[in-house]
């Protein structure tokens, strides 16, 4: 049994953290448990039966607090040379894709009580392999709201979901992917230029107020992040900047993903891919 017990980075990262490990586990028929997805579980209608989430908030230790008391609890186990209790962390480069070492500590070990954490544990072509699974289990409850642009979406030949990425990007990587409002609008009227007699919605995403007015046929969402994703997913084409909120909803929604990597980037079809190693820069 398989148990990933501390998160890695905000909502999007661990969606895509967990698909992960759940993916190696369904391939391998392990039984596996996400104890840090107990805050999400809501918006998606899941119920773990190992969920922290029965576990009143008063009574529920903080996350560094849980995470030491697992850690110590293996400490604990090897020092009493008890073997059924293990802990692995994949935060190594090295530990990316790497099957053989994902079958030694895991597969080979799927009788016993297995701990397991990082960042770098990658199975792309087994996330592939079940993307229908993820999407359907995954697919979050929606507002009302969700479904008024969802009906707008059909007046389109082509929908373009446009992720404005600012807030904490102003510093990190030293703003090298904070753009803006001229830069989205520049990528915005490339690709209209592309298809010049089509019908096109740009819809436009962001966690912060919205600036950005195009020339053209625009509407701004207003929904909670989860449902973002989602209308993300349903989109003919994304763009935005370097992040894991659009490259989830692209694997998702098997959607057509542009990351601008520079301002001077140019919009053409070939800059589109599917993200399918789920890495972010």
């Amino acid at each position: 049994m398989v148990f990933l017990y501390k998160r890695f980075g905000d909502k999007s990262n661990r969606l895509l953290q967990n698909m992960h490990f759940e993916a190696y586990c369904k391939y391998n028929n392990i039984e596996y448990h996400n104890l840090e997805f107990y805050d999400m579980e809501d918006f998606y209608k899941i119920k773990d039966k190992y969920s922290f989430k029965k576990i009143p908030k008063i009574f529920l230790p903080n996350l560094n607090t849980r995470y030491s008391i697992i850690e110590n609890l293996s400490k604990f186990a090897r020092k009493l040379n008890i073997k059924n209790f293990l802990i692995f962390d994949y935060m190594n480069i090295e530990d990316r894709n790497n099957i053989a070492l994902y079958d030694k500590q895991i597969l080979e070990n799927r009788d016993k009580t297995i701990f397991v954490s990082g960042w770098e544990f990658r199975v792309p072509e087994l996330a592939i392999k079940y993307r229908d699974y993820f999407k359907e289990k995954y697919t979050p409850k929606l507002e009302m709201s969700s479904y008024i642009y969802i009906k707008e979406f059909e007046k389109y030949y082509i929908k373009v979901g446009v992720h404005i990425r600012r807030g904490d990007y102003k510093y990190w990587n030293n703003g090298k992917y904070y753009y803006e409002d001229e830069v989205y609008n520049d990528k915005i009227e490339q690709f209209s230029n592309l298809f010049k007699d089509k019908k096109i919605l740009f819809i436009l995403f962001s966690n912060e107020e919205i600036t950005l007015k195009p020339k053209q046929n625009y509407i701004i969402s207003k929904c909670n992040w989860y449902e973002d994703h989602y209308l993300l997913s349903l989109c003919d084409y994304i763009i935005g900047a370097p992040s894991t909120f659009t490259i989830w909803a692209s694997f998702i929604g098997n959607v057509p993903l542009m990351h601008i990597l520079s301002r001077d980037d140019k919009v053409d079809l070939n800059s589109f891919n599917v993200s399918v190693d789920m890495t972010p820069i």
